[in-house]
């Protein structure tokens, strides 16, 4: 008698919430989607700004850049490249993946030993051929993943702010473009996950395009703040 009662009890608390959520239209739904991965891409644009103002560009960029092969794999696979799929995920994993995530302003703006990554950049230079002669360009091109390209030439000269074949103008030229890279693939990465990758094209895709051009937007004086921190040192 008494669980009869509480079951009547939880029934009248929820069904409101119940119908309620019956009555929303599917825009409705899809609208109140839409703005809770914004939300969640926010979160996750404005917790990278800081890792980023802080000295942690790596982390950023290794979280980015691993969304971005992994759209790549996941695409080599479908076309039946799983052999050229796993290989890249292996090397990604076990070695180059932390590699890109112990970058580190904060400790010594001169920064690191770039030969180690001499080794990332010729790898990911390789792969991007592999997986651009696999997919062809038209591919790689609508589903950004021209970006692996591009932000392996942006990191040569974002990583080593104080490399004197560069002045400020030329350092925000490949650093405003880093950013609008990584806050792209970052803002996919966190939506993709939590819409266990069913909602990419639809939603995901469209907060990611609004969090690249905020990312652009404050490329410019993050790249001032970096560069004056590097070379006054």
């Amino acid at each position: 008698m008494r669980n009869g009662l509480l079951a009547l009890v939880i029934m009248g608390l929820i069904a409101p919430v119940m119908n309620t959520q019956a009555a929303m239209s599917p825009h409705t739904r899809k609208v109140l989607e839409i703005r809770r991965q914004e939300r969640k891409s926010q979160g996750s644009r404005d917790a990278m700004v800081d890792a980023i103002q802080q000295g942690k560009v790596g982390v950023a960029t290794q979280f980015a850049l691993e969304s971005a092969l992994k759209r790549a794999t996941r695409q080599l696979k479908k076309e039946g490249q799983t052999a050229l799929a796993l290989d890249i995920e292996s090397n990604w994993d076990n070695k180059y993946s932390m590699m890109v995530a112990s970058v580190d302003f904060s400790q010594s703006v001169s920064l690191f030993n770039l030969g180690d990554f001499e080794v990332l950049w010729q790898w990911l230079d390789d792969a991007y051929n592999k997986i651009e002669a696999a997919l062809g360009a038209d591919v790689m091109a609508s589903l950004q993943l021209t970006d692996i390209r591009d932000i392996n030439f942006a990191m040569r000269v974002v990583f080593d702010p104080k490399d004197l074949r560069w002045d400020a103008a030329e350092y925000k030229l490949h650093f405003v473009p880093f950013m609008e890279i990584i806050g792209y693939w970052s803002a996919m990465g966190v939506c993709a996950v939590a819409n266990f990758g069913l909602a990419e094209k639809l939603l995901c895709a469209p907060i990611a395009i609004g969090i690249r051009k905020g990312m652009g937007a404050l490329g410019g004086a993050l790249s001032d703040m970096i560069y004056d921190l590097a070379t006054k040192n």
